[in-house]
């Protein structure tokens, strides 16, 4: 078994193991590797969190209700980029369209 990064008590690891759709073989039961899902989609700790989607207006681009999403409020939104942002007060995930030059 293999460990990738510090331990951190407060770090969750995912094991990855071969899934087969047939019988299963004994000599297959074990964990092939840890993979600590942190590191792989956070780039930036202390701007990074994470939140669950509420409805389906994502859906074309991949992105369904109750699905977690990870959120880096440290890159500067483009045009075209799906965004998390506030309207009246209340969170929503769009794809940003800007008009104009502004």
């Amino acid at each position: 078994m293999q460990k990738r990064g510090k331990k951190n008590p407060k770090t969750k690891y995912l094991y990855i193991s071969p899934i087969k759709a047939g019988f299963p073989s004994p000599a297959e039961e074990y964990l092939e590797t840890v993979l600590d899902i942190t590191s792989l989609v956070i780039q930036n700790p202390n701007s990074t969190f994470f939140g669950r989607v509420k409805g389906k207006s994502m859906e074309e681009e991949g992105i369904k209700d109750q699905d977690i999403i990870v959120i880096d409020k440290s890159i500067k939104p483009q045009n075209g980029n799906i965004v998390v942002c506030t309207i009246d007060g209340v969170f929503v995930i769009k794809t940003l369209k800007i008009k104009g030059k502004k």
